[in-house]
């Protein structure tokens, strides 16, 4: 998996945004197959998703309608503990979303998800190129139009495709002892250097 992952880092590099989106994209798809070639595709992305990437992409989530009834009620007390001591969390980036904007992106070149099936919270992603200073990654907009609310998640690039490599290192520390994960890697494709000559 690390020639994959280099690829990925290479292409943030050199800065190829739309190359390392695609092959970053995949690799929670390879890496589910690897794992579980009997799953479908949807389902072992999702869960590899889930485990090794969504935890970057989760915040904390403060329950509005509590809030409210409790500032109502003047529970001071209450309101600082749902505040401060619930676990409640919301993903900007959920499973889901991750796994549409995949398809988007590779089946059709797009960053607008509503018509995927799948998708849980984002109508459309906003891919930027990494800023001259600074971060400008994981932000929420919802935008007002005649149909409704529209909600679009801003992603910096480079941050996301380094974000499923990482995953993808924390994965293969995890099944490094796995003796069918191994064996199935062999089948990975490799491309090979043709500098001296072609050889089978």
């Amino acid at each position: 998996m690390e020639r994959f992952t280099k690829a990925v880092r290479a292409a943030i590099a050199q800065q190829n945004w739309y190359g390392a989106l695609a092959l970053a994209l995949t690799l929670p798809d390879i890496c589910g197959r690897l794992e579980d070639p009997s799953v479908k595709s949807k389902p072992r992305y999702k869960r590899w998703w889930d485990k090794y990437v969504a935890i970057r992409y989760t915040c904390p989530y403060v329950d509005e309608v509590a809030v409210r009834s409790l500032l109502s009620s003047g529970d001071a007390k209450g309101l600082r503990d749902h505040i401060f001591h619930q676990q409640a969390t919301r993903p900007l980036l959920s499973s889901n979303d991750a796994y549409a904007l995949r398809c988007a992106y590779l089946h059709q070149g797009g960053d607008v998800i509503e018509g995927q099936r799948v998708r849980d919270m984002v109508n459309r992603f906003h891919v930027i190129t990494p800023p001259q200073s600074g971060s400008c990654h994981s932000n929420m907009f919802k935008i007002l139009n005649p149909e409704g609310a529209d909600s679009t998640l801003e992603v910096q690039v480079d941050r996301l495709c380094n974000d499923i490599c990482d995953g993808v290192e924390k994965w293969e520390v995890e099944v490094k002892g796995n003796a069918e994960v191994k064996a199935r890697m062999g089948s990975l494709m490799v491309i090979h250097d043709s500098s001296g000559g072609v050889f089978f």
